[in-house]
């Protein structure tokens, strides 16, 4: 069953000076030099980024559109998966230069941040996400169009006690700022069609 998401449910990492939240909606202003982002070994440790989150226990499924005009590079914003804060995926689009952007995912675990992604034209400011949970396997999926999806990236995390926190994050890991739009935000039982065979 689809419902939308409950927003005065979430809590804040990092919570912007600017935000509001409407309707099924977010919209929140990025500050200047937030990032998440770790590598150990070179000791960065990045966990200043805005992100609002849910906390889940079930499988489900989580879908939200995005919209934001990005300018600075590294500008970024999309969904937030984490089991604590030294585990966790991001997922959504990345700014790189008037020409082109990502779609783009990070998974963080063991004190290290991977990435992964394709390029895109920084003409799109508009992408809709969907996140799969099964156990503590995740699938994010991308649309342009919001019907049509098609696969980032699968990946697992170590969770404790089955819970995970789930929702939007945006940051400027620059010295810049951008509005950061989440709406269309819905919460449904697992969508997954490989994995729903199994439960």
């Amino acid at each position: 069953m689809k419902k939308r998401l409950d927003t005065s449910l979430m809590t804040w990492i990092n919570r912007p000076a600017l935000w509001t939240t409407g309707k099924n909606r977010i919209i929140l202003s990025t500050e200047p030099a937030t990032d998440f982002w770790f590598n150990r070994s070179r000791q960065l440790e990045k966990f200043s980024g805005h992100a609002i989150l849910l906390p889940i226990r079930q499988d489900f499924t989580l879908t939200v559109t995005i919209r934001a005009q990005l300018h600075e590079i590294y500008d970024q914003l999309g969904l937030f998966v984490m089991g604590d804060p030294s585990t966790w995926c991001k997922a959504g689009i990345e700014y790189r230069d008037e020409q082109t952007s990502s779609v783009c995912s990070t998974v963080t675990y063991g004190g290290f941040s991977d990435w992964a992604g394709m390029p895109i034209s920084s003409g799109i400011h508009t992408l809709s996400l969907r996140l799969h949970r099964w156990q503590n396997e995740f699938r994010i999926e991308f649309s342009f169009n919001g019907l049509k999806f098609k696969w980032l990236r699968e990946f697992a995390l170590p969770l404790n006690e089955g819970v995970v926190q789930a929702g939007f994050y945006a940051c400027s890991p620059g010295d810049s700022s951008f509005d950061a739009e989440f709406f269309d935000m819905v919460i449904e039982s697992l969508q997954w069609e490989e994995k729903r065979n199994k439960i």
